[in-house]
This record gives structure tokens, sequence and C-alpha cells, in this order.
């Protein structure tokens, strides 16, 4: 349930029998309502007891970032924080008056002053809850998350940071991200432009800390962010990253840095940014260890094959269900997420028997058919993407061999010429593979004007295609 205007203001009252027949809550993004949330239901408490509502908090930090931007405030170092919105606001007043004695980052967490008594109430009266979905980057009501855990303990809470990254310009939420009611993460992680995989500032080791201080997160899915900001900008005259006083991160390699003694909550589902997260053969390793991967259900390395964490993978997941990965990363900084060789590759591939869902994007995937034989049977949905251009004769062979290949596939998609060939059915209907691809043709679009064609040829079959 989106909890709206409305919806907030009703389960304001406990004796409404709404609240019994809540399960689920999601707030945000706060693009359509957000003048209702940013300036009623989300607020922002100064610690001189002065109170003003989420949208003139953010207003008066991005200021003071623009102005900072202008004054190259990035090369002052961190030293003690304005107390009072009165501070703050006299220093947006007063561009000249950001000195070396206001520490932004510590404006920005004053962690206690984000504050909602609305949805502190509001959660306070949903003893039913099973899950509340966090769609936002700022800071979560820290009342609101006290409520959460004493009304709803067993609820489980959703992370999911809106796409527009640039946008964010506060540290990740420390005590939200420490919670033990953590059970999915959706995020983009700040990183510096590395000088390599193995020396960079990120926020890598904060986040680290605070999975694994709640135990309890199930589903990761990271994406990478880059400074798109001041305060993330290296220069010359700060001597280092302003990155390391806006978060109080420490240098070290593109990744969680997995020490002897750690232990990581076993994960269900795993996503990482493509060539963005050292994955060296010693810290596959020491996942390995830090970890039980025999939870594992689905894994996304986007287009590549990352050769050291396949290799510390084979024979550990044998229960994935889901896996998205590739041959195609042209170039890259980091050597750990190329392909290895193709033996390893299918010795990893034939210890995952029970995948249901593949994903493959390759340049010829004609070339790799033989590496999918443990698949043949188990694979229900199936997604190719085929960067060599083909003409339509070898784009619809290729398309027959892939449902011939895969005989329980009862959904498809097929990226090797525009448009995109896909299709589904059921497995009781009793259809041919010829008969499949004669239903993908029939239900593909009609081909675009030349003007707005992809480069990558004419399909064949358009003369049938439906408009």
């Amino acid at each position: 349930m989106h909890l709206s205007r409305a919806l907030l203001g009703r389960l304001q009252d406990r004796y409404d029998a709404l609240a019994d027949y809540v399960r689920d809550v999601q707030l945000g993004p706060f693009a359509d309502e957000g003048g209702y949330f940013l300036t009623e239901a989300l607020r922002y408490d100064a610690e001189d007891g002065t109170s003003v509502p989420y949208s003139t908090w953010l207003n008066i930090l991005q200021r003071i970032l623009r102005v900072g931007d202008r004054k190259g405030t990035e090369e002052v170092p961190p030293g003690p924080a304005p107390k009072t919105l009165g501070h703050i606001q006299r220093l947006v007043r007063d561009p000249e008056g950001i000195t070396s004695e206001n520490d932004l980052s510590a404006i920005v967490m004053h962690d206690e002053g984000y504050t909602s008594p609305l949805l502190e109430r509001a959660l306070r009266n949903l003893a039913n809850l099973r899950s509340l979905t966090w769609r936002s980057h700022l800071p979560f009501p820290r009342n609101a998350l006290r409520a959460l855990k004493q009304t709803s303990p067993s609820a489980k809470i959703n992370i999911i940071f809106p796409e527009d990254g640039g946008n964010r310009f506060m540290p990740i939420d420390r005590t939200l991200f420490a919670s033990p009611q953590i059970y999915s993460l959706d995020i983009y992680v700040h990183r510096d432009p590395p000088h390599s995989p193995q020396d960079t500032y990120s926020e890598y080791g904060i986040l680290k800390e605070c999975l694994t201080r709640g135990n309890s997160v199930k589903r990761l899915s990271l994406a990478f962010d880059g400074p798109r900001n001041f305060l993330l900008r290296e220069t010359p005259q700060n001597g280092g990253s302003a990155l390391l006083n806006w978060t109080r991160v420490t240098r070290g390699p593109q990744n969680f840095d997995w020490q002897d003694g750690d232990h990581f909550p076993p994960l269900e589902s795993l996503k990482l940014p493509e060539d963005e997260y050292y994955l060296a053969k010693s810290h596959c390793d020491m996942w390995m260890r830090c970890m039980d991967w025999s939870h594992l259900l689905r894994l996304d390395v986007a287009q590549a094959a990352p050769q050291h964490l396949l290799n510390m993978l084979t024979g550990r997941v044998p229960q994935l269900e889901y896996l998205r990965f590739g041959k195609w990363l042209p170039t890259s900084n980091d050597p750990s997420w190329m392909w290895g060789n193709r033996h390893d590759v299918k010795r990893f591939l034939d210890s995952i028997t029970a995948l249901k869902e593949l994903a493959f994007c390759t340049w010829d995937c004609r070339e790799y058919l033989f590496l999918f034989e443990a698949q043949k049977q188990s694979l229900q949905r199936l997604k190719i993407e085929n960067k060599r251009t083909l003409d339509g004769s070898e784009e619809m062979g290729l398309a027959l061999r892939l449902l011939e290949t895969f005989p329980n596939v009862t959904d498809v998609e097929f990226e090797i010429l525009a448009p995109t060939l896909k299709g589904s059915w059921s497995l009781t209907e009793g259809l041919t593979p010829v008969q499949k691809l004669e239903s993908m043709l029939k239900d593909r679009p009609k081909l675009p004007p030349p003007a707005l064609w992809s480069g990558r040829g004419i399909p064949w079959g358009y003369a049938d295609a439906k408009d």
C-alpha cells in the first residue's frame, strides 16, 4: 500500500479499522505528494528545539552546497557543526560566513534531528505490518524507526534509492542501514575515481559495518554513482578526497574489504555493479569464508563473468534460480571482471542444475550455447542479448536454435535485431519450436521508420508483422 496523504491521515486514528488490514507500506519517492510529505509529514528538529519541514531543511543544505561549489568549500577541513537552524540560516544569508568552523557533514548527519510525528503515530497503529519500503535516499525519521521496531519487530524494511543518484548529497543513513529489520537494499554507492581498484575512497566500508551490525539483509543490489557534486571531488588543494571528510570513510580497495573474523548475513540475492566492485581472488576467497552461500537464489553480474567470483561459487550455489551474466566487457579498469576461460565458466554452469531464469549477453551467442548443457531442461525464462549484427535469416536460425535447445522455456526475449523478439506461452499448449517462433513473429511490432532504425539491420519477416 502506497502511503498517501489521505491514508496517513486515517492511520493517525487508532480506532480506525483500516489499520488492522495494512500489511505492507510504501513511502516515496516523494515526487507526486512530496509537497505534503516534505513540508508536513517529515521534519527536521534542531538541537535548540526549533523544527522545520524537510523541504526547508533540504533547501538550506542545497543552498549551502551551491555556495560551497562557487567558493571551493571542498577544501574546508572538518570542524564543529552549527547547533541551530538559526545559525545555518545565517550562513545561507551570509555566504562568506562559511568557514573552516562549519563541517557540512556534521550539519547533515545530526541523526536525531530527523523526525515525523505523523508517521510515528501511524506505525504505532499498524500492529499487523509485514513490510515497509522506503524509496528515498533521505534519512528515515528516527522516532518512526523506533516505533516500527517496538510495534512491528518482525516487519521487514526494504530500501530503494531513486535513480537520480546525482541528487544524493548525504551519506548513507547509518542508523537505518544498521537496523536488524533490513531485508533488502537497492542502492548506489559513492566512491572517488580510484587511482586503482585497490586504492580509493568509498562508502563500502560504512555499508559493510552497518549491514554486519544489523545482520539481517537478504537481498543486496549495488550500483555505482560517481562523484557528481563538489563534496566528493578530489582536488590538489585538499591533499586527498573530500569524500573522506564527508562520510569519514577510509582509503582502501573498492569493495567490502573482508578481514579475518568478519561475518556477513547469508544473502538470497546479490547484484554487483559491473566493473565497479573489485573482485580480486583473495577477496572472493575471503568472502567465501565469511558468508554462507547456500541460500543464494539470484546472482546478477551484468554483462560480465568475473572469473574469481564464478570459480569461488562453483559447487556452492546449486540452488541458484536466476543468473544474469555475459561475455561482453570490451574494456575494463579491473581485470577481475574479465572472462576467464570457457572451461571454468562451464564448470560453474554445470554446478547450477536448478537454474530457472537466464539472461546472457555476448557478441555471438552461437559460440557459447554448449556451455548451457546443464540448463536445457530446467530453464523456464530466457533473455538473450546478441551484440553481433546478423541478417534476417541468421536471426531466425538463431532464435529457432535457442527454442530447440531450451524446450521448457515459457517466456523468452531475444535481442538480436530490432525490435526485440518476445514470446510467452504455456507448456500445456504443446507448441513446437517452429510454432513458438511463428507466434513471436506475429506479435512483433511493426518496423519503425528508417530514421529510427537502430543500425542493427532490418529484420526478416516484417511483411507479415502486425501494425
